[in-house]
């Protein structure tokens, strides 16, 4: 195995790791978000696009004004794309050397 090919499996593994823990995440904003909001406004755990994440940002950031959970997904959500990218880097590397 050459060396572009483990360090694209290992990226590969990592931003998996990233996108798990930030579901985890997201999964914790919402219960504790959904703790403080009447049940209408309440958050589903499922079907989620870009403006239901931004609306949940939002309203874990106005309840928990020190939460540290919304900076943990976005650290995360950094990670998982610059891993992305070692992977599609290093997986084009290997398939020139071939």
């Amino acid at each position: 195995m050459t060396s572009h090919v483990i360090v694209g499996i290992l990226a590969f593994v990592c931003g998996l790791a990233c996108a798990i823990t930030g579901t985890l995440v997201v999964f914790e904003m919402v219960d504790r978000v959904n703790e403080r909001l009447p049940e209408d406004r309440q958050f589903s755990h499922l079907w989620w696009y870009p403006s239901k994440q931004k609306q949940l940002l939002i309203e874990y950031e106005r309840l928990y004004p020190n939460g540290r959970l919304a900076r943990k997904w976005r650290v995360l959500t950094v990670l998982l794309f610059a891993f992305g990218l070692v992977f599609a880097g290093e997986s084009t590397s290997s398939l020139d050397e071939s």
